[in-house]
């Protein structure tokens, strides 16, 4: 009857050490230096497969304006956002099944959105050569829909603690800028307005000028007193970082 009941201690104690090791709760290391914090939950949902959720708050963040401060000036700009990636993990080589400790390989999707609000002054001057100064509200927003494959490794020391290593992620993102201005003062010229802007900027910045045409400019979409601009590109998408965390 002891040998019965020792076997059967024995069998809970692996279903449990098993179990304890099948759910990690992990804080990103990386996000904590630029005040977007991080948190992730994986789940085992097979014998050698997990699924991640991320998910990232950036707190708002004072940014800089000195690039255009000779023409321009702007109220306390701040950015904030957040962020949300999936994945699933396929454990492979030693990994030990049932469990989500060892090397994987990771298809990811992921969701940014980041932005910022300010009121921006600036002495704008017009077609007849006066000088009107505008205090426009000025809003930009930047979304990131991006996937790709990443290759990490996944430790598990004693029975808790839990460190995980994405060192090597691979993608595409596909980016879109949104610019808005809101004018209160009526009777302006948006168009013309938009153009002083630009060559002011590029004024300023001979180095990184805006490759905006007056073509553009004048199929920019005007809605009552506001502006509006939208900008989508593609680039290379990478990943990599570190995080610590409770495994159970």
């Amino acid at each position: 009857m002891k040998k019965i009941t020792l076997i059967m201690i024995g069998c809970l104690m692996g279903i449990i050490s098993m179990e304890a090791q099948q759910s990690a709760v992990k804080l990103g290391l990386g996000g904590l230096f630029v005040t977007a914090p991080n948190l992730r939950f994986e789940q085992a949902v097979g014998d050698r497969m997990s699924f991640q959720i991320t998910g990232s708050y950036k707190f708002p963040t004072t940014i800089s304006s000195d690039i255009v401060e000779d023409a321009f000036s702007f109220t306390d700009p701040k950015i904030s956002g957040f962020a949300i990636i999936p994945e699933f993990r396929f454990y492979f080589g030693k990994a030990k099944a049932g469990t989500i400790e060892g090397f994987y390989l990771a298809p990811y999707l992921k969701y940014h959105k980041y932005g910022t609000k300010t009121v921006t002054s600036f002495n704008y001057i017009n077609p007849q050569n006066e000088v009107v100064p505008l205090s426009p509200e000025l809003s930009l927003d930047l979304a990131t829909i991006g996937g790709g494959l990443q290759i990490g490794y996944h430790w598990i020391f004693g029975e808790h603690f839990s460190l995980d290593w994405h060192f090597l992620g691979l993608g595409g993102d596909a980016h879109r800028i949104k610019l808005k201005y809101d004018f209160e003062k009526d009777g302006l010229d948006l168009k013309d307005v938009a153009r002083y802007i630009r060559d002011e900027y590029n004024t300023e910045n001979p180095d990184n000028q805006l490759e905006i045409s007056d073509a553009d400019i004048d199929d920019l979409p005007i809605n009552g007193n506001q502006i509006k601009a939208s900008l989508p590109f593609a680039f290379i998408g990478f990943r990599a970082g570190l995080s610590i965390g409770y495994a159970f």
